[in-house]
């Protein structure tokens, strides 16, 4: 019983010390690790490519999407109420 004991408190020990080792990591800047939110952007275009696979009918509805969002940087209006511009965001 003891022996099981010692194993249980090394292991959260261990898992301690891991938790703290990428806490100070993630304070460098070096990983997202819990505090800190990474960007999606990568994560939204590989979804989006695999769309453009799969159903090869929706590719237009994605540029007409990216050329609105160009547009809308390009004229130099003020984005909407929502973060977003006036005009709705298409879902894909």
């Amino acid at each position: 019983m003891p022996k099981l004991l010692i194993w249980g408190l090394v292991t959260v020990a261990a898992l301690v010390v891991i938790d703290r080792l990428l806490l100070w990591m993630e304070s460098r800047n070096w990983i997202y690790y819990r505090r800190t939110k990474g960007r999606r952007g990568g994560v939204v275009y590989h979804t989006l490519e695999i769309h453009r696979v799969f159903d090869p009918g929706i590719e237009h509805l994605i540029e007409a999407e990216y050329h609105e969002e160009q547009e809308q940087n390009e004229s130099g209006d003020p984005p909407g109420p929502d973060g977003e511009g006036d005009a709705p965001r298409l879902e894909v």
